[in-house]
């Protein structure tokens, strides 16, 4: 899968190729497969028949309010930057 950052600071993965040892399966298969036999948290979204998964990170939250939001990722010059957002009860 290759990893997007959307301008809302979500995580696009694109899904490009699967392969189980020389079986090359189509990608929109093997992700509603996923989807349909693992129970994802519903801040993650899966569109197999466009082939990416959606992170939500703007609907999801730690317990003490802590959200999460990417600026940006390149996984070849392995820069990922991620923005940390603390609520004001959380920095005092």
């Amino acid at each position: 899968m290759t990893p997007y950052v959307l301008e809302n600071g979500n995580l696009q993965l694109r899904g490009e190729s699967l392969n189980i040892g020389s079986l090359n399966l189509p990608i929109s298969f093997a992700m509603a497969q996923i989807s349909r036999q693992v129970d994802f948290p519903e801040w993650i979204a899966i569109d197999s028949e466009d082939q990416f998964i959606i992170v939500n990170l703007n609907e999801f939250s730690l317990d003490n309010g802590t959200q999460f939001s990417l600026e940006r990722i390149n996984l070849q010059e392995n820069d990922i930057r991620l923005n940390i957002h603390l609520p004001l009860d959380a920095v005092r």
